[in-house]
C-alpha cells in the first residue's frame, strides 16, 4: 500500500485501495482528514484546507478593492 507522511503530525499514513488525486485518508495518529494531492511521490494535505483557502480568497475579493 502506498504511504506518505501526515502534514499535521508527521505520522505515516497508508492509503488503501486505488490511489488517485483527491482520494481521502485519515491519519491514525492525530485523526486528521487528509486528501491525496500528489502521486509521485505520494503527498497528502488537509482535506479541509482547500475549502478554507477558497473561502479566504472569496473574502479577500469581496472587500479588497479599496
Amino acid at each position: 500500500m502506498p504511504a506518505a507522511f501526515c502534514p499535521v503530525c508527521d505520522g505515516l499514513v497508508t492509503v488503501r485501495g486505488k490511489t488517485n488525486l483527491g482520494k481521502r485518508a485519515n491519519c491514525r495518529n492525530c485523526a486528521a482528514q487528509l486528501v491525496v494531492v500528489g502521486l509521485d511521490p505520494l503527498e497528502l494535505d488537509l482535506a479541509d484546507k482547500s475549502r478554507e483557502e477558497e473561502e479566504e480568497e472569496e473574502e479577500d475579493d469581496d472587500g479588497s478593492d479599496g
